[in-house]
């Protein structure tokens, strides 16, 4: 005679004939009566014993009502830099500074370090707003066609704020601070570079003080060095620059005009300029390292050309992304 395979219980039922409560030797005794035999440990693998339920009114009072949660939530909304002191003087003064934080958590408004942007004016804010507005609808083979140029200062041992993980009471140790030197460890060299999508990466560096002369200089010696396929159709190519005075004078304007289409770039906008990306990779790279004048410059050349292409096409071909953020934002702060 074939053996006979207990049948499976329905747990629906089961759990709708127990209720909650009931022991492991309880439910078994309750199978037994169905014609099921199952063990224990069988019992609690299926999950056929029901958790309890926290009763009502059991554990400590909450010492905040949730009409009081919502006024704490609503005071950091309208104040997101409030601190937790502040918020406790102002909305919550018999609880301690965990209970709020544990509370702004929940709520979705955890603690985070705020990000730098460059300070927008109202004035600043349109200028943005219609120069990304202008642009919007350019083809990737237009921006792929711009020239994106800036100036940055290069510096030995530049010092980036960083992250240690230390034991506490080792925070003065030699392994865990970063040096602070006088002039951010010596004279910094002073660069001037030039990217397009189509894989042209220039870094020219100059004196300290950047005049329209010596602008004028770089720049010529800039469209010297472009390829003759590349030098040609000045109309099809876009030169991009920042507003800094040397750049304004009505020298720099001429001499531009006759090679490239001047496009000036709005105030405060480095998100606007990805050549911004390439000095992060730059500076990067340059990190702690002990140089003088002349290896400081050589290294910030290798460094420049070492920076792979594809980089420079994916940042350039961002461009959209930023116009768009630009105008989503009304000219404000993006996240790039």
């Amino acid at each position: 005679m074939p053996r006979r395979t207990p049948k499976r219980p329905q747990l629906t039922d089961l759990q709708r004939q127990l209720g909650q409560g009931l022991s492991l030797r309880a439910v078994q005794k309750q199978l037994v009566k169905q014609g099921v035999s199952l063990s224990l440990e069988g019992i609690r693998k299926i999950g056929l014993r029901s958790t309890p339920t926290r009763k009502i009114g059991t554990g400590p009072t909450p010492k905040l009502t949730s009409q009081a949660k919502r006024r704490v939530v609503n005071a950091v909304r309208r104040d997101p830099f409030i601190s937790l002191g502040a918020l406790r003087c102002q909305e919550a003064p018999n609880v301690s500074d965990m209970t709020l934080s544990r509370i702004l958590k929940a709520a979705g408004l955890p603690a985070r370090r705020a990000r730098t942007k460059p300070f927008l004016t109202p004035i600043t804010r349109k200028k943005r707003l219609s120069w990304a507005q202008a642009h919007l609808h350019w083809t990737p083979q237009q921006w792929r066609s711009c020239i994106f140029s800036d100036e940055t200062a290069l510096r030995p041992l530049h010092v980036i704020r960083r992250t240690v993980r230390r034991q506490s009471g080792t925070a003065h140790e030699l392994q865990h601070t970063q040096p602070a030197l006088p002039y951010g460890g010596g004279p910094p060299s002073h660069a001037w570079g030039a990217i397009t999508g189509n894989g042209i990466r220039r870094l020219l560096f100059y004196e300290p003080t950047l005049t329209s002369e010596k602008y004028i200089q770089l720049l010529g010696e800039f469209f010297s060095s472009l390829p003759p396929s590349r030098s040609t159709h000045k109309r099809h190519r876009v030169f991009l620059q920042d507003n800094a005075p040397c750049h304004s004078t009505t020298a720099v304007r001429t001499y531009l005009q006759q090679h490239v289409t001047l496009d000036c770039l709005p105030p405060s906008s480095p998100d606007l300029n990805v050549i911004e990306n390439c000095w992060a990779l730059l500076k990067r790279r340059l990190l702690r390292k002990h140089m003088n004048a002349g290896e400081l410059q050589q290294a910030g050349r290798d460094a420049w050309h070492s920076i792979p292409v594809a980089v420079i096409a994916d940042a350039v071909a961002s461009m959209p992304a930023r116009c768009r953020a630009v105008v989503a934002a009304r000219g404000g702060p993006t996240r790039f």
